[in-house]
């Protein structure tokens, strides 16, 4: 079910209609369409001496589990800048040398238990290098860590379930 009742243009009440060879909840009265878009996200899997930075989030959703650095992607930026953007937010690094590893969609948080649909995201993820310094956690990171490749956190602990595929990537880019 769309998060729209009602038109956010007009404020006419919405009705599902046939666009594009799929049923998608649209206004009558004007142009809006609920299209239902993922929202994009970028981040980076920095790596030094054989380990892997990552954060540990200090907001909702998934509040106290490991995350990828990043985040949402702002109007305008494309994802190498939201990830340079993101990560020194998150950890205060600059990073260079962005090589693009996997894209993943996915959801951001649960699913309302109303019947309405969640957040839909594509994740957008590159390895990095850290030009220099420590990472410090910041913004809504709560703590940072360096994890070894072949120690990295279990299934459940991670934050999101796309990035299970995030690390398996990254294994199989390092083997």
């Amino acid at each position: 079910m769309s998060k729209f009742k009602f038109c956010p243009n007009c404020a006419t009440a919405v009705a599902d209609r046939q666009i594009d060879h799929r049923r998608l909840p649209a206004c009558p009265n004007c142009t809006f369409i609920d299209w239902r878009n993922a929202k994009p996200c970028a981040g980076a899997l920095v790596i030094r001496e054989g380990k892997v930075l990552l954060v540990k989030r200090g907001i909702e959703p998934a509040k106290g589990h490991w995350d990828v650095p990043g985040g949402f992607m702002e109007a305008h930026e494309t994802p190498e800048q939201a990830t340079i953007r993101e990560l020194r937010e998150e950890t205060g690094l600059v990073i260079t040398d962005l090589i693009y590893l996997i894209a993943v969609p996915d959801i951001y948080g649960e699913v309302p238990a109303n019947g309405v649909e969640p957040d839909f995201t594509l994740n957008i993820y590159f390895t990095a290098r850290a030009e220099s310094g420590d990472p410090v956690a910041a913004d809504d990171a709560a703590e940072v860590r360096w994890f070894p490749l072949d120690a990295l956190p279990s299934d459940t602990e991670l934050a999101f379930p796309h990035q299970r595929s995030v690390m398996q990537a990254l294994r199989d880019t390092r083997h």
